[in-house]
């Protein structure tokens, strides 16, 4: 996802640390058609170097980019920086328009995905007043894909799913499916999104919050979603402090109830957090306690189930909000079982 709009910035970083120049073709998606600017084709990233792309500059005024950066030769790493200065126009969704929030204000920082899947989970998620989610699926396939966007709240037994939102992507396209807009959606219930590629056509999927009064905190913030699950994760600067909260989200995506344990790294030793281990039946997802944390500690979550994990973090006052996906043990992934 991204934006060129009056008020935002749009920055793709490049940095290539190996000791060969890698050449790169850069294309977009946007909310009117492809763009292919032909400054960004067999673009050249130096050798141990970082490049940064002003996407503003070449695609401009547009609401929604979806970018595919494409490597001819060498190897890379992406990461997009957004920026919003709160004069962007207010976001407006629905059919009558009726769905508006105020002009987005913040930062947004996030590595680009390696990786194409067919189906992404998005452990957290919540909508409450002054708080606006959407869902950006791009398909850089060359056919149309078949997608449905699933909301399932916690406790499902509780709060039945709404039906699946379809989609049919086309192809080097993409689609934002706004949250607020969703007939019948619950607010201050917290969920978990599951995008599902029906066909078995890959595509990339991620979760963008918007938060402004009056809600707590303001800023924005963007999540990937996850195409795998694992038995365990590392989630870094967990615990709270006194500035800023942070959570861990957890969501058991498989048919059985999870077994789940913390512990806090204390150097190279665990110490375990009784208060953090949890029970998560199969389908339902749940926020750790993490009360017990020393401030900004590095936790591990452990399950017997494969999991998917993700963490958000902001600050008590001013802007400043952040979500972000655990990071999973190799050795402990497995793939998320693909939509049936």
């Amino acid at each position: 996802s991204g934006s060129s709009v009056r008020g935002s910035r749009y920055y793709l970083s490049l940095f290539n640390p190996f000791p060969d120049a890698a050449s790169v073709d850069i294309t977009f998606a946007t909310d009117s058609g492809p763009r292919t600017p032909v400054a960004l084709r067999s673009f050249s990233v130096p050798a141990r170097s970082v490049r940064v792309v002003p996407v503003h500059e070449s695609v401009t005024d547009r609401s929604a980019i979806a970018t595919n950066v494409s490597v001819r030769s060498g190897r890379i790493t992406v990461d997009r920086v957004q920026t919003f200065d709160g004069t962007v126009e207010p976001i407006v969704a629905g059919d009558d328009g009726a769905v508006a929030s105020p002009a987005p204000r913040g930062l947004v920082s996030t590595p680009g995905s390696p990786v194409r899947a067919d189906r992404w989970v998005v452990p957290s998620g919540r909508l409450t007043d002054g708080v606006r989610t959407q869902v950006a699926v791009f398909n850089p396939a060359r056919t149309d894909a078949q997608v449905d966007v699933v909301v399932s709240y916690q406790e499902p037994e509780r709060n039945p799913p709404l039906e699946p939102i379809e989609l049919t992507i086309r192809p080097k396209e993409q689609a934002i499916v706004d949250l607020n807009a969703l007939s019948g959606i619950m607010f201050d219930t917290d969920l978990a999104i599951d995008v599902r590629s029906l066909e078995g056509e890959a595509v990339v999927a991620e979760r963008i919050s918007y938060f402004d009064e009056p809600a707590p905190r303001q800023g924005v913030a963007v999540a990937a979603g996850q195409p795998m699950a694992a038995t365990r994760w590392l989630v870094a600067q967990a615990g709270p402090t006194q500035s800023r909260t942070a959570t861990v989200q957890v969501f058991n995506p498989g048919p059985t109830d999870a077994q789940v344990t913390v512990e806090q790294l204390d150097g190279a030793v665990g110490a375990e957090l009784p208060d953090a281990a949890i029970t998560i039946p199969a389908g339902d997802r749940r926020s750790l306690d993490l009360s017990g944390a020393a401030p900004a500690a590095t936790v591990i979550v452990s399950a017997d189930q494969p999991l998917v994990v993700g963490s958000s973090m902001s600050l008590d006052s001013g802007e400043g909000i952040a979500l972000a996906p655990g990071f999973s043990f190799t050795d402990t992934v497995v793939a998320l079982p693909p939509y049936t």
